[in-house]
């Protein structure tokens, strides 16, 4: 079994003791030296974090512009924001509340997207949950039904509402609600192999737990998945996996292509072979 021990000098003090310690077996390195261990035990600690966190966090929804299923009722994420500690461009770190001393900085920081500072802490209002959500998919094949439908129902007792629009004639509202776990005759799983959009167009309802309700989206990154083939089933499962289906892939796949250009190249190859390029 090996020890390191730190040495700070090479004074005969520190000297003779480090020798005789090589020469037990155990290894003496300068504190400099240090820092190669300090690489790898980021890149661990990184990758047990990013296993354990999920892609949008509180400060991130509160800097940019945090939107979802609630914020009919609600309001978007930063009007729940009560107090937040925020780490300055200097280094200071104050906290903001809507009427103290800081308070220009409590209501400028919401959709800054950082440029003003770094949130630290969060003091934000919430509201009781139940284990699952119950959601109805009504189906719409005019616009205007379906924007008045919206309107009456933003007005009624739901929990949760969001629309999407496939086209001009399939729009579909889902109206979400809490439930309790007795309530639910199955939970639907959109955490790997089923995309949640599809069974908007022809299921009438729907059961999830609350946290797969919230992150129903993220596994298949909102649909750009398909850009990389990534709803392909096979392709699904052997090359992405499910630790990869997520919108922290995405981000990695955004900025490598950023990085290399490939969807630039392959645009402009598309345009030559078109007769409209260069």
């Amino acid at each position: 079994m090996r020890a390191e021990i730190v040495r700070r000098g090479l004074g005969a003090k520190l000297w003779i003791p480090s020798l005789a310690l090589e020469r037990a077996g155990l290894e003496v390195v300068d504190i400099e030296n240090l820092r190669r261990h300090y690489a790898p035990t980021l890149d661990a600690w990184v990758e047990r974090f990013e296993q354990r966190w999920d892609a949008i966090t509180a400060g991130g929804a509160v800097a940019g512009v945090g939107i979802e299923a609630t914020s009919f009722g609600q309001g978007l994420v930063h009007h729940t924001l009560r107090e937040l500690d925020v780490l300055l461009p200097d280094g200071s770190i104050v906290t903001c509340t809507p009427d103290n001393e800081h308070r220009d900085l409590f209501f400028g920081f919401p959709n800054s997207y950082g440029s003003l500072g770094y949130a630290l802490r969060l003091v934000l209002e919430t509201v009781p949950v139940k284990p699952c959500v119950r959601v109805e998919h009504l189906r719409f094949g005019q616009a205007d039904t379906f924007f008045a439908a919206l309107e009456q129902h933003c007005a009624g007792d739901a929990d949760f509402i969001d629309g999407v629009v496939f086209d001009s004639h399939a729009l579909v509202l889902n109206l979400a609600r809490f439930i309790d776990e007795a309530q639910a005759p199955s939970l639907s799983d959109y955490g790997f192999e089923r995309i949640y959009y599809r069974p908007l167009l022809d299921t009438p309802v729907d059961h999830l737990a609350v946290r797969d309700y919230i992150w129903r989206w993220d596994t298949d990154w909102f649909w750009c998945s398909k850009n990389v083939g990534a709803q392909n089933p096979l392709l699904r499962r052997l090359v992405f996996g499910r630790s990869r289906l997520n919108s922290r892939t995405y981000t990695r796949l955004m900025r490598w292509n950023a990085r290399w250009g490939i969807t630039r190249r392959l645009a402009r190859l598309q345009l030559s072979l078109l007769g409209d390029g260069p």
